[in-house]
């Protein structure tokens, strides 16, 4: 039993180091709170708080004292796992290396999944700019997306810029001709684009590639001074299913976003995405799921909050980034800690015989190896697990249309 444990401890440290290695969107997130589900009891969701902001005073006497506001937003885990199965007959006569033939591809899989949890999830960004369904190609894009993450305030340290292959390409075109050769020749020889604009730059092909609402009609805000998590519309074409998807991406004309450190209007219209699907009704309304909420800073606690210029206006229009039933790749680039990935390792499973856990300290991704033979068929049968979850914040990144 003893020499078993041990196969199977190097099979999982085997594992963790190939796991390691294969991940690209996990390397470069914010993991923060893994350690939070390997407490016992504390259940696959954990509420995480945001950062609490206050008001600056600009006179000697103070009128208001603010309460911390605490905002908070759940983190989920959720299983995946690899299930291998290998017959004596093979491991005898047939795998001459098992890490090659076993290991290494179950472990690409599982690192797959676990970046494009982190992919779907930074869909849920709202800031954006770049034109849909075009690749990059003009370093003017790259330009100005960097304005937009420096006009609301997101942190010029440790900022990733993670691209689909495609837009990757069209960046490393675009820069080729614009420097000497020193910086132009790994470009062309190794693909690397490295640091732009003090954005460290990646390419990962699961960057998703969303599908716009099949929306029509002239829509319109329906309510004047709405705020919160839902926009109340009017103008649509008239029962339509899938009018709007989730994570489309809306504005409101007349109505800017606001730098969240100064709380003064940039010169962009405020964005939000859509949260759930969307129809419209039989008169053509459709009341909207967004995120952020509104916020025009009419509540006292919540002023340090406000992401509008000006109250939402009565008849503002309403527009959709991207032409309906359009597809645009949703690149994002996102301070470090704007997408947290939280993971946890299965515990001890009741009657597995030979069962390991390896952990690494350093960005603690773990994962947990079980192993077991069937004696009437020889076959051993093994299976990786880990528990993912991630989530990105608003205001501390942005899509890249592309």
């Amino acid at each position: 039993m003893a020499a078993n444990y041990e196969v199977t401890q190097v099979v999982a440290k085997e594992a963790l180091m190939e796991l390691k290695n294969s991940l690209q969107l996990a390397k470069n997130v914010g993991r923060q709170y893994s350690g939070e589900f390997e407490k016992t009891d504390i259940g696959k969701t954990i509420e995480i708080k945001r950062p609490v902001r206050y008001s600056t005073n600009n006179t000697l006497q103070i009128n208001n004292f603010q309460n911390p506001y605490e905002r908070v937003e759940p983190l989920t885990l959720s299983p995946l796992n690899v299930g291998v199965q290998v017959s004596a007959e093979d491991l005898r006569f047939n795998i001459n290396n098992f890490n090659e033939t076993v290991i290494r591809p179950a472990i690409i899989s599982l690192a797959n999944s676990i970046d494009a949890t982190i992919g779907a999830e930074i869909q849920s960004f709202n800031l954006f700019t770049g034109t849909p369904g075009t690749p990059i190609n003009s370093f003017q894009t790259i330009i100005d997306f960097n304005q937009l993450l420096l006009e609301y305030g997101i942190s010029q340290s440790d900022v990733c810029l993670i691209l689909d292959p495609t837009n990757y390409g069209g960046a490393l075109g675009s820069l080729y001709n614009l420097f000497n050769r020193s910086v132009s020749d790994p470009i062309v020889r190794k693909g690397y684009l490295g640091t732009l604009l003090d954005m460290y730059t990646y390419q990962d092909q699961n960057i998703v590639k969303h599908t716009v609402g099949n929306y029509s009609g002239t829509p319109v805000t329906a309510v004047a001074g709405e705020t919160g998590a839902n926009l109340t519309t009017s103008g649509w074409t008239a029962n339509v299913t899938g009018l709007l998807k989730k994570y489309d991406k809306i504005t409101i004309d007349g109505v800017f976003g606001v730098n969240p450190l100064t709380r003064s209007p940039t010169s962009r219209l405020a964005q939000f995405t859509v949260t759930d699907d969307v129809d419209s009704d039989a008169s053509g309304n459709a009341v909207i799921p967004i995120y952020p909420s509104i916020n025009d800073g009419t509540l006292v606690d919540q002023e340090p909050y406000k992401n509008v210029s000006i109250s939402i206006p009565l008849n503002a229009a309403v527009n959709v980034l991207g032409a309906a039933n359009s597809q645009y790749v949703m690149n994002a680039g996102f301070w470090k800690e704007g997408v947290t990935l939280a993971t946890a390792t299965l515990k001890r499973p009741f009657g597995a015989p030979y069962f390991y856990t390896a952990v690494d300290e350093d960005t603690k991704i773990g994962i947990s190896v079980t192993a077991d033979f069937d004696i009437n068929n020889a076959e051993s049968k093994m299976r990786f697990d880990v528990y993912v979850g991630a989530k990105a914040f608003s205001g501390y990144g942005a899509i890249l249309a592309g």
